[in-house]
């Protein structure tokens, strides 16, 4: 439902009322949440969207676009589309959709990449210290493990899975299951952190009264759940929490914006070895983005798309983080 503050809501309502009740791939809440997002740009320059500059347009887009490609082209097709309606049921006194000319490409998301993506270790490093600088306790230990294994190339069940006898210590290695390899670590307090959060035998929690100890299960797990859980295994909302504590403490400590998952770490680890590639003079293509990201061919789409999209997206990080 269109709350108070949007701009222009008894328009943007009408335009909800007259879209598919059933829509699995693009339900309600989705075109709600995407104007919210521009609703405060809109009381800035006091205009709905469909009434705004070409300039206006590229702005907002910038100051609100996804870090990805993919993401930047579906999110500038639903403000297509949102224009198109407005014009064609003359709620706008424009004829033309500015949006027509405009291509996901056209859009800086600087913005958004430097709060979904790292640029390297060191900045990494400098998050989880800028953070975390204080004595660690367990949680702070399993954060940053779990983001130093997403930058190395570990994903979500990756690190799910993640067993203490795939540590090892003395060659500073750690087995990933996905790709059945031995992945170097270079950093020797990565190798702590995993000896660390191996030998947790509780966490502590807060809630209304204070602090206080859960004991973690004794398995033969890196990461495990607290004795109440039921599962055995962590699952991926125990990673997602993690996550979302990383996010609000970053917010608190710098009043900045930081927006980081397993997902978005482990691409930026890819990025970064591909930027030392590019850096010996290797030149850089889709081929490249084929080869580091494993991509199948599926169909004729994805051969012709796909490598595409990411090596734009590898551009604009290098833009954003000016490399």
């Amino acid at each position: 439902m269109i709350t108070s503050n949007f701009y222009n809501k008894e328009q943007k309502q009408l335009y909800l009322d007259s879209l598919p009740i059933y829509d699995t791939e693009n339900p309600k809440t989705v075109f709600i949440s995407n104007f919210n997002i521009i609703s405060k740009y809109e009381h800035l320059f006091q205009k709905d969207i469909s009434e705004m500059s070409l300039p206006q347009l590229l702005n907002v887009l910038s100051m609100t676009a996804p870090a990805g490609y993919t993401a930047k082209s579906i999110k500038l097709s639903f403000y297509k589309d949102y224009i198109d309606w407005c014009i064609k049921n003359g709620k706008t006194a424009k004829n033309v959709n500015l949006l027509d000319e405009v291509t996901a490409k056209d859009i800086n998301s600087s913005l958004a990449i430097k709060s979904q993506r790292i640029k390297n270790k060191n900045h990494l490093n400098e998050i989880l210290e800028t953070v975390y600088k204080m004595n660690d306790d367990e949680m702070q230990e399993q954060i940053k493990l779990i983001c130093w294994l997403a930058f190395y190339g570990f994903n979500t069940d990756d690190i799910i899975n993640l067993k203490k006898i795939d540590i090892d210590y003395d060659k500073k290695q750690i087995y990933k299951q996905s790709t059945e390899q031995k992945i170097d670590i270079a950093e020797d307090f990565v190798m702590e952190l995993c000896r660390n959060c191996s030998n947790h035998t509780k966490i502590t929690s807060i809630n209304a009264h204070g602090y206080y100890d859960k004991k973690l299960k004794d398995n033969n797990y890196v990461f495990r759940n607290t004795y109440n859980c039921e599962d055995e295994l962590i699952t991926e909302t125990f990673i997602r929490r993690r996550f979302r504590k990383l996010n609000n403490d970053y917010a608190e400590f710098t009043g900045g914006t930081l927006s980081l998952s397993v997902d978005r770490i482990n691409l930026s680890g890819i990025f970064y070895k591909i930027y030392l590639l590019e850096q010996t003079g290797e030149a850089i293509t889709q081929n490249t983005m084929i080869e580091y990201f494993n991509i199948h061919y599926e169909n004729e789409s994805t051969m012709r798309n796909e490598p595409r999209k990411i090596l734009i997206d590898y551009t604009n990080w290098k833009k954003a983080f000016e490399l």
